[in-house]
Order: C-alpha cells, then sequence, then structure tokens
C-alpha cells in the first residue's frame, strides 16, 4: 500500500484559529489530500457528489442552486460543475451566500451577508428571479436547489 504524505495545510507559524489537534486530524484525511488533489475547496465537495449521484437534482439546463454558508466554496464547484454553469455549457445560476468573504469561482454570483437579514435576501433573490423569468415559468420558487452543510 502506498503511503501519502501529510497533507499541509497552513504554513507552520500560522494556525488559522485552528487547534493543532484539528491541524494534525485534517493532514491526515484521505478526503482532504483527494480534494487537494482535485483541486476542491474543501473535503464537504464529495458529499454533494455522492447526494446527486443518487438523487440528481444538480441537472444541467436551468438549475438555480443557492448554497448558503458557501465558504470555502466546496459545493458551489460541484454545483458549477453539475450543472454545466461554471463550463457556460449550462444556463442557470449557482449562487453562493456567506457572511465570510471568499475567493472568487468562475461563474458564480457570491452575495457577502446573512441570509436571515431581508438586505442579503434580497440580493439573493434578485440573481434568482432575472434567472426564473430567462427561462420561463417557475414551478417551487425562484430555486430550485437550496444547499447547506453547515
Amino acid at each position: 500500500m502506498l503511503r501519502r504524505a501529510p497533507v499541509r495545510l497552513f504554513s507552520r507559524d500560522t494556525l488559522h484559529g485552528h487547534t493543532k489537534q484539528w491541524l494534525q486530524r485534517q493532514s491526515k484525511d484521505r478526503w482532504v489530500a483527494r480534494a487537494h488533489e482535485q483541486e476542491y475547496r474543501s473535503r464537504s465537495a464529495y458529499k454533494l457528489k455522492q447526494l446527486d449521484t443518487k438523487f440528481s437534482f444538480l441537472k444541467k439546463n436551468g438549475v438555480i442552486s443557492n448554497d448558503l454558508g458557501c465558504f470555502a466554496g466546496g459545493w458551489s464547484q460541484v454545483a458549477l460543475q453539475r450543472t454545466g454553469v461554471g463550463q457556460g455549457r449550462g444556463t442557470g445560476a449557482v449562487i453562493g451566500v456567506d457572511k465570510v468573504r471568499m475567493e472568487p469561482l468562475g461563474q458564480h454570483q457570491f452575495v457577502l451577508g446573512d441570509v436571515t437579514e431581508p438586505a442579503t435576501l434580497k440580493q439573493v433573490q434578485s440573481p434568482c428571479a432575472r434567472e426564473a423569468r430567462r427561462r420561463g415559468a417557475v414551478r417551487h420558487g425562484p430555486q430550485d436547489v437550496r444547499a447547506q452543510d453547515g
């Protein structure tokens, strides 16, 4: 069996608010290593991929997906890939919302704010409504998929 070197999460001089035990556990986690190899921002991307493989809710052509609490962006990355929005092949939108600013993803619409605040909800609803109008009738509201893993 081939052993992998532990994944280096942060420089040695900073913990970024994490305990040493958490960093050690993360550095040995195979899903963290796989996410790092495949350039996913978080190991949780595999959770969404597994769910979508089983239930097929991230479809191409017109899906509007909201990722609530989207930092670091792993779920948004999967939504962009599975809907085709990230490659410019699918129609629809992937909108991420969080109180923590994250590095941008191509074709991803990011809203900085708290989803319990009316002003943030208005910012989220605006692109959802635009996409819904563009594609025609809305069956169950402006977004098709609402994802949250926190």
